[in-house]
Parts: structure tokens; C-alpha cells; sequence
């Protein structure tokens, strides 16, 4: 549930910021933010300060695509990047709501691509024992 609840600060704010003066600064701290926070992920995973509990991975292909993945949301919400992507797809550059809503997408479908081809899943699934009915009350 944490997970699910976690950026709707962000959202709220981009919300907020909509017509204000300040909209276009909020927009860059936002966006900045979960594009380094998903960098220093990436980073921490690559040095394998942190790693998803599955065995049979690689940590060092796995931090640098999602490193890669917090570029991607870093460049795709960068004024300039936002007004090439407008001409492609039908956001419009100077909402707010729609710089978060790129970057957490960008961020969202990346981190999920790289661990989807960077870990097994289903070796760390037949690594965990059976439920018992114990587990299920």
C-alpha cells in the first residue's frame, strides 16, 4: 500500500502548481527529484549497496539500466525534451501535472522493464518454500 501512496505528494503539488507563477520552478525541483532519486537507485544497486532479495542476478546490469532509466526521466522532463516529446505526443509542455506524469511514467515503465529482464523472478519464487495453511491464517 506505502508503494502505491508514495508519489501522491508529488502529484498533489504538481496539482497545485497549475497556473501558479511558481508552477515552472516546482516542475523542475519535482521532476529532478524523482529522476535523481531513481539515479541514486540505480547507483546503490550497481554497487550492491542494495539489491532486490532474488538470487541468480547481476547487480551491475540491473543499477545501470535503471540508472539509464532516471536519465531517460531526467532528459524526457527537461524543458527541451518536453517541447520535442509535445510534437509527438499530446501533452503540453508547461502543465505541471503533465511533466510529473511523464517522469513518474517514464520511471514507473522503465524500473519495471530492467527488473523484468535483469532479475529471476521465478528462480527466487521456486527458491521460497510452499504456503501451508498455517501461512494462509
Amino acid at each position: 500500500m506505502a508503494q502505491l501512496v508514495l508519489p501522491l505528494p508529488v502529484i498533489v503539488v504538481a496539482n497545485v502548481a497549475v497556473g501558479k507563477p511558481w508552477a515552472s520552478h516546482a516542475t523542475a525541483v519535482l521532476c529532478g527529484l524523482t529522476a535523481g532519486a531513481t539515479f541514486l537507485l540505480g547507483l546503490l544497486i550497481f554497487v550492491g549497496a542494495m539489491a532486490p532479495a532474488s538470487s541468480g542476478f547481476s547487480p551491475q546490469p540491473l543499477g545501470a539500466s535503471v540508472m539509464a532509466v532516471g536519465g531517460a526521466a531526467a532528459v524526457a522532463t527537461w524543458p527541451p525534451g518536453l517541447r520535442r516529446l509535445a510534437r509527438f505526443i499530446p501533452i503540453d509542455p508547461e502543465d505541471p501535472v503533465h511533466a510529473i506524469a511523464l517522469a513518474l511514467a517514464v520511471v514507473i515503465i522503465g524500473t519495471q522493464f530492467a527488473f523484468g529482464l535483469f532479475v529471476d523472478e521465478l528462480g527466487s519464487f521456486q527458491a521460497t518454500p510452499a504456503l501451508t495453511i498455517a501461512d494462509l491464517l
